[in-house]
């Protein structure tokens, strides 16, 4: 699979004096550096890159052929930070994926739709699980749990009471959520279904009522 910046004609760029592709970086990689004035280009384990300019912006371009690197993972750095991490040859990007459902059976349409909904909807618990926890810790930096009642106004939690480890009353969750400006934070808990089960909401021994574990939440919002 080829990737592009889709630039005509491209203008390459000389031999580069840092980066991953720099001989005096990576001197025990393997990474065979062919010099060729144009392009420049890097070659390893079946993977080519060519370094050149966007004719568009200017931008640096890195472009990774790997055509020939079938069946191997390819990971790639930008800094300290991975920003792909797959099988380039197997993986379906977003416009492959598009292209494919475009003629395809409206219930495999839908199914794909349904999958992205549900990865859209747990990627919002997360968040929310994650922004509750903040705002509580906000204001009480010592809380470790907060009530929670099902709501009468459909099939989400409202918080109650704040409480720390000892189950002490530290607040109240209506005191944080309408905090200052914050008049519309409080949907961010209605994010959580009542009767879905999460890591971090567990039952206590007063019935309906469950706890919010702040500590599981920030986990899990990290996961």
């Amino acid at each position: 699979m080829s990737h592009s910046d889709n630039t005509q004609p491209r203008r390459l760029r000389g031999q580069p004096t840092g980066g991953q592709f720099a001989e005096k970086n990576r001197p025990a990689s393997g990474l065979e550096l062919i010099r060729a004035d144009e392009p420049q280009t890097a070659a390893h384990g079946g993977l080519v890159a060519q370094v050149f300019d966007s004719e568009v912006d200017g931008s640096l371009v890195v472009q990774l052929d790997t055509d020939q690197a079938r069946g191997r993972k390819v990971r790639v750095y930008i800094n300290d930070g991975t920003v792909y991490d797959g099988d380039p040859e197997a993986d379906e990007t977003l416009e492959q994926q598009a292209e494919r459902l475009a003629s395809a059976p409206l219930s495999v349409r839908m199914s794909a739709a349904m999958e992205r909904f549900h990865q859209a909807r747990e990627e919002m618990e997360r968040l929310s699980a994650g922004i509750v926890t903040e705002m509580v810790r906000e204001q009480h930096p010592e809380a470790r749990y907060m009530t929670l009642e099902h709501s009468d106004q459909g099939d989400y939690w409202e918080g109650a009471e704040i409480l720390g480890d000892d189950r002490e009353t530290l607040g109240e969750w209506d005191d944080v959520a309408y905090y200052g400006d914050r008049e519309n934070e409080a949907i961010y808990l209605s994010n959580l279904d009542s009767h879905a089960t999460y890591p971090f909401i567990v039952p206590a021994a007063e019935g309906r009522t469950m706890y919010f574990d702040l500590d599981e939440a920030a986990k899990y919002a990290a996961s």
